[in-house]
């Protein structure tokens, strides 16, 4: 696929962002306050990082931010967020620094859940024992009916035990 460049909602004729995921500034001449002008080349930007997740630093008239990478590729390319879906999904390839067009999609706070569990990245999909060390394996693992959590059988037979002799102690 070839890369595309389309400019940056609200900083239009400063800034494109590519179909890569890429950010590059255009070309702009300056004049300062003696009246003397500088050209500025274009150039890609360099990305720093905001909660994990490449971003850039943009710079216009009236405003100046940092942006998350992905945030600019949805919308530019995208447009903006539909009612209802509030995050950006990564998917199929979990990985932040992937800000390419065909890796993002917008979708709700749980499709976005529902795939770290898929790419192992939530952090209690990869638990294989309970807080007391009990395993998350087999027959000592059920699912409560409202939702998709996972319980230990062994926690649930102590806490049944402790509770019944709590009442015959009554």
């Amino acid at each position: 696929m070839t890369e595309i460049w389309l400019p940056v909602v609200g900083y239009e004729g400063l800034y494109e962002v590519s179909s890569e995921g890429r950010v590059r500034s255009l070309g702009k001449v300056l004049t300062d306050s003696l009246g003397r002008t500088r050209r500025i080349k274009p150039r890609i930007l360099k990305r720093s990082y905001s909660h994990g997740y490449p971003s850039i630093g943009l710079h216009g008239p009236q405003r100046s931010c940092t942006r998350t990478v992905h945030i600019l590729v949805m919308e530019a390319f995208i447009g903006p967020r539909p009612p209802g879906l509030n995050e950006i999904r990564h998917y199929p390839d979990p990985d932040k620094n992937n800000a390419r067009l065909e890796n993002l999609s917008y979708g709700t706070h749980s499709q976005n859940a529902f795939d770290r569990v898929e790419h192992g990245t939530h952090p209690m999909a990869n638990k294989t024992r309970c807080k007391h060390g009990h395993p998350l394996t087999g027959d000592n693992v059920y699912f409560r009916a409202e939702g998709r959590q996972r319980h230990c059988r062994a926690c649930a037979a102590i806490r049944s035990r402790k509770h019944k002799a709590a009442r015959r102690a009554a």
